[in-house]
This record gives C-alpha cells, sequence and structure tokens, in this order.
C-alpha cells in the first residue's frame, strides 16, 4: 500500500448511482465518472469541518442507496437512503416519500455514541459494526432477523445501534464480520463461524432435522467447516456464502445457480453446508506461473465471488453476463476459478452487486462489470467484460478503495 505522510489532505471520490444521495455529494444525480466530493458534502462534525482533513477514511462501503463510512478514529458516517432505519442517525418521519437534503451529505451516527468501530460491513438495508472490544453492533432492517438480535415487539427495523446477541457458549468476542442481502456472517476470536438472517437459498450453512436449509435465525447460529482449518474471512452474496481459512482453503455454500459456489450448476443448484472449493495447481498452470500461491482475500457480489491471491493475482467464478468475473468463461467454465488480468500486483479489492473494483500496488484502481450509472466510472454506461484502469484517476495517489450495491468510492491523499 501507498505509503503515507502526516501532512498529507485526503480526498474522497465518488462515482455511480445517487438516486438517493448515497454519494454523499449534496445532490441526487448520478455521476459517470470519479468526482472529488467538495467541503459542503463530507461532514457535519465541528472537528471535521472543511472536509476529511486528517481524519482519514479506513473503509467506505454502502448497501442499496445508502453509503457507510469508517474513519480511523472509529467514527461512522453514513448518507443516502434511510426507509429502514439503515443510516443509525435515528427515526425520520417522510423518509419513504423521498430522503431529507440531510441524508445527501455524510452524517455521523450519533446513536453510537463515542464506541470505537474498527470495522463496518453493509447488507442491502442494514449495518454491522465490529467494535474494538470485539462486540457486534446492528441497525436498520431486521425482517429477516439479519440484525441478529430482537427488536421491539412488533417493530422490523432499529435505528438505534444494538449488541447483536450470541447464545453460544465460550463466546466473548468477534473478529470479523461480512452482511449479505438479508443475512449475516462473523467470525468469533476463538475460532467458530455464526451465521444469522434470511436462509431459504441454503445460505446459513444449516439445515433442519428434514434434512433442509434453515429458512432464518434471527440470531447467530454456528457452522461446522472443519476441525484442521481456522477460518480468517468471511463474505456473503446475494444467497450464498463463504469462508477463507488460514491455510487459504475457501469453502462455499448457498445458491449456486450461477456456479458461485464453485460446483457446476447443473449438478448442485444449491448447497446445504460450506463446500471446500475445488482449485488444484494443475488448473492454476494454465493461467499464472506461480503454482504454490494461496487465496489470502475474498470478494462477494450478488452471484459472483473474486479471490485474490498471496502474489497479488485475481481469480473469479460464478455469472458472468454483465462482465462480473472479468475474464472468458469460453475455456475455463464459470464455476471454475479462471485467471483476471491486471497489470500489477493487486493489494486490495471490492465487490459491488454485479461489479468490482481493484487497487494495485502503483496505487491504480481497475473496474469492470455491470456499468449503469456509470458505476465502473467509464464517463458512460457500457459494460465492462476486462479489467479497464479508471482513466480519470490515473494520476492520483490512491490508497483505497470501496463500494455499495451500485456505486463506488476511493480516497486519495496530496502532500501540503
Amino acid at each position: 500500500m501507498t505509503t503515507i505522510d502526516e501532512r498529507a489532505e485526503w480526498a474522497v471520490w465518488a462515482w455511480g448511482a445517487n438516486n438517493c444521495g448515497q454519494l454523499g455529494c449534496g445532490h441526487r444525480q448520478d455521476l459517470l465518472a470519479p468526482t472529488v466530493l467538495n467541503k459542503s458534502g463530507m461532514v457535519l462534525t465541528s472537528d471535521l469541518e472543511g472536509g476529511l482533513g486528517r481524519c482519514t477514511p479506513t473503509q467506505l462501503t454502502g448497501g442499496g442507496a445508502f453509503s457507510v463510512l469508517l474513519t480511523d478514529s472509529g467514527q461512522v458516517l453514513t448518507c443516502g437512503k434511510n426507509d429502514r432505519s439503515q443510516l443509525g442517525q435515528g427515526p425520520q418521519k417522510g423518509e419513504k416519500s423521498k430522503p431529507r437534503s440531510e441524508n445527501m451529505i455524510f452524517s455521523p451516527c450519533t446513536l453510537l455514541d463515542t464506541t470505537p468501530v474498527a470495522r463496518v460491513a453493509a447488507g442491502w438495508d442494514f449495518v454491522l459494526a465490529l467494535t474494538g472490544s470485539g462486540s457486534i453492533l446492528s441497525w436498520g432492517s431486521n425482517s429477516f432477523g439479519q440484525l441478529g438480535r430482537a427488536c421491539s415487539e412488533g417493530v422490523k427495523m432499529d435505528s438505534t445501534p444494538q449488541p447483536v446477541i450470541c447464545a453460544h457458549s465460550g463466546v466473548s468476542k468477534f473478529v470479523e464480520i461480512a452482511a449479505g442481502l438479508r443475512h449475516a456472517l462473523a467470525i468469533s476470536e476463538c475460532g467458530h463461524t455464526f451465521s444469522w438472517g434470511s436462509g431459504r437459498r441454503g445460505q446459513l450453512g444449516v439445515v433442519n432435522q428434514h434434512g433442509k436449509p434453515l429458512s432464518n435465525s434471527p440470531s447467530p447460529i454456528s457452522l461446522f467447516l472443519t476441525e484442521c482449518e481456522r477460518p480468517s474471512q468471511v463474505v456473503a452474496g446475494m444467497n450464498f456464502s463463504g469462508v477463507l481459512t488460514e491455510t487459504g482453503s475457501v469453502y462455499l455454500w448457498g445458491c449456486n445457480k450461477y456456479g458461485q459456489c464453485g460446483v457446476m450448476p447443473t449438478s448442485e443448484v444449491m448447497l446445504f453446508r460450506p463446500t471446500c472449493l475445488k482449485f488444484t495447481k494443475e488448473r492454476a498452470k494454465s493461467d499464472i506461473e506461480d503454482t504454490h500461491s494461496k487465496f489470502v482475500s475474498l470478494g462477494a457480489g450478488w452471484t459472483h465471488l473474486i479471490l485474490r491471491t498471496d502474489n497479488g493475482q485475481l481469480y473469479s467464478l460464478g455469472r458472468s453476463d454483465l462482465g462480473q468475473l472479468g475474464r472468458s468463461s469460453d475455456t475455463i467454465p464459470p464455476h471454475i476459478p479462471g485467471h483476471v488480468s491486471i497489470k500489477g500486483m493487486v493489494t486490495s479489492h471490492v465487490c459491488s452487486s454485479e461489479h468490482n473494483l481493484a487497487l494495485t500496488d502503483k496505487g491504480q484502481v481497475y473496474s469492470w462489470g455491470w456499468n449503469e450509472h456509470g458505476i465502473c466510472g467509464t464517463g458512460n454506461e457500457n459494460n465492462v467484460f476486462q479489467p479497464q484502469p479508471v482513466s480519470s484517476l490515473v494520476d492520483k495517489t490512491i490508497v483505497g478503495v470501496g463500494c455499495g450495491a451500485g456505486h463506488c468510492f476511493c480516497w486519495t491523499t496530496r502532500h501540503v
């Protein structure tokens, strides 16, 4: 990652869908190319007046028409749609008709009080926040139990961040979180993997007494992966889930309609239990010279998966009709991990619903996939089937990328 000087001043760039002000730029017009957020479009807190200043972003993510920004001080800011209380800023009347003007700029989640947050994850209309002490807070929609806790009787949403309730014995802290469309995953400090929320397509990885997928769970339930490997990362798509282990193994389960779980769709439409992804060295030889690399990070879109190796190479599998895979599936079928060609070593990557961003060791941002609303930042709305550098950012020092369901962010720095 690019070295940051203490004298650097930060800037956040945004592009893509903006129908509810989710880009934080103060209006509701889509942006077809990266646009820097001006001073009035960043934050409202007095200590950050005039933009982010030296309070640096560490994560920018989002769900369906809303966004979540996390700073290095552990502060959470949100903007965009708030019809299910997903902004965590308290109830707002009239939100179902159209968002109020203050929803169009990043505003702090004051209901978090002084709780420092280490990581955030956004589902379609709910948010998870992993605190520095290892607890998980949740807010937004709870129609499918995705908050992992109970709301007030008869209420299916909550604007106030409250702890996820885990009844599993021996679990005191969590270290990783992930949010899908309507379900969530987490890893505990002791190495257990948990899931909750909607599960009708098998995305919870648990079956009932009849061998059918558990339809939903309003609280975290423990999954069995393997006794030999410890989980290190979880991801959640629309209706599928995944776990990466410390040894580089990948376990997938849930909906496999497009081969996103690594199995030929005609043989298995759904995987009810975590299944190890088959990726042999023989397959790798056709793609890269280093056959000894292992997977070190995952990214899940709605129906596709992106995997990164320790030597900075990307692989993809799943749905490909909109360019989500960034490679041809003619020679390597969609359910088999295929190499995504990007110039340079990829240091981080994120998935939107149907498109992707990758950041290289040279600070270059690549995008590919679905491009309606200008999500790929190309200046037009033509789908992108091979990774392309985001041209308007090639002269910038990019240090981080993030995205929501149909919009993108990156953050840069310049010396002052």
